[in-house]
């Protein structure tokens, strides 16, 4: 599965920088997420089991967040040759109001109240309703939102000096998370989210990062039947 997440960046790539229009971008990279034409094997999940997987993937978002919340936005075009400081858990407490996971819990309640079809403009009235401490293009994306300017005007260069940061790369782990096996769906529900904040690079590197969600569950954890 690896090898095709990296064959999918490649192809990526190429054709972004042969195409001219952004919407043929966004199209081809949301056809490199169709499920395979052969279906796959289905193992069985109890929700018990899911909810489990669920809570220790959102624990280690909270440890990833906290641990590097100290560099965000301190390395522009630069690589960050010192080391990184050693874990410690009462980091995890800054998770609490980081806007990686205040945000992913936004898309999930503009899902909850607007259902899978949530439109990116429905989506993006949740985050300008926010008030949790944002900045970037999340923050870009709020503002424009309050002014009116909606997606995907709100994401896009002309209106968010910051469209093709890592934004979205950074909260688009909710749809792998809650669409397990199914990068197609989960690119399907992420697509409108990401329009709120993000384009070019920002867009697409948040629909690709769902191509290493793409791990099948391993059948000794699947429970009998």
């Amino acid at each position: 599965m690896r090898g095709k997440a990296v064959a999918s960046i490649s192809i990526c790539l190429i054709l972004g920088l042969v195409s001219c229009s952004g919407k043929q971008i966004k199209e081809t990279i949301s056809s490199l997420f169709q499920d395979e034409k052969k279906a796959p094997d289905t193992h069985r999940l109890s929700f018990t089991i899911y909810e489990e997987k669920l809570r220790g993937a959102w624990a280690g978002k909270m440890i990833g967040a906290s641990c590097g919340n100290p560099y965000d936005n301190q390395f522009h075009g630069q690589i960050m040759e010192d080391p990184i400081r050693p874990w410690d858990a009462q980091y995890v407490k800054t998770s609490l109001n980081n806007e990686n996971l205040c945000a992913g819990m936004t898309f999930l309640a503009a899902l909850d109240a607007k259902g899978l079809f949530v439109t990116s403009r429905e989506a993006a009235e949740y985050i300008a309703k926010t008030n949790y401490a944002m900045d970037g293009a999340n923050e870009a994306a709020r503002k424009n939102v309050r002014s009116n300017i909606n997606p995907p005007e709100s994401g896009q260069p002309r209106y968010n000096p910051y469209a093709n940061d890592g934004d979205f790369q950074s909260e688009a782990d909710l749809f792998g998370l809650i669409c397990p096996g199914m990068p197609f769906t989960a690119s399907k529900l992420a697509a409108p989210f990401g329009e709120i904040m993000s384009s070019g690079d920002g867009f697409c590197g948040g629909l690709l990062r769902r191509a290493f969600m793409r791990r099948p569950i391993s059948k000794t954890a699947a429970p009998k039947s």
